[in-house]
């Protein structure tokens, strides 16, 4: 079917599905970096725009994942790692702390969030 595109071309940005959106965040678009956010309705095949992210910088390949109604939007390329974090009801963008205790997560291109689907790290150790 046809569906509507998007006005202008964009990559190096990130995607994530939650049903009925496709969500289009960050990236570059005529060769600049882009805080616009998008989101496609899958079933009506219209787009339209989310809340603008708070970065600053360039959000270059972020790595993305949708935890309990929350996007965690991780950029693991600008010099002060941040994550971001995007409430679906409220469309509402806040920048969470990056502790690591200590560790540095080395500057990369691309990263790969996941989320632990097992037991419990602590509990498994218990038994």
């Amino acid at each position: 079917e046809i569906c509507e595109q998007l006005l202008k071309p964009r990559h190096s940005h990130v995607m994530i599905f939650r049903d009925p959106y496709i969500y289009v965040v960050a990236g570059v678009v005529d060769n600049q970096p882009t805080r616009n956010c998008k989101k496609f309705h899958v079933y009506d095949k219209m787009w339209c725009d989310i809340s603008i992210m708070p970065s600053g910088g360039t959000l270059n390949q972020p790595g993305v994942i949708d935890i309990d109604n929350f996007m965690y939007v991780y950029d693991s390329f600008s010099e002060e790692q941040q994550i971001y974090k995007y409430n679906f009801n409220y469309d509402v963008w806040h920048i969470v702390p990056c502790k690591m205790a200590g560790f540095k997560i080395p500057r990369s291109v691309g990263p790969c969030i996941f989320r632990w689907a097992g037991p419990d790290p602590e509990s498994a150790k218990e038994s």
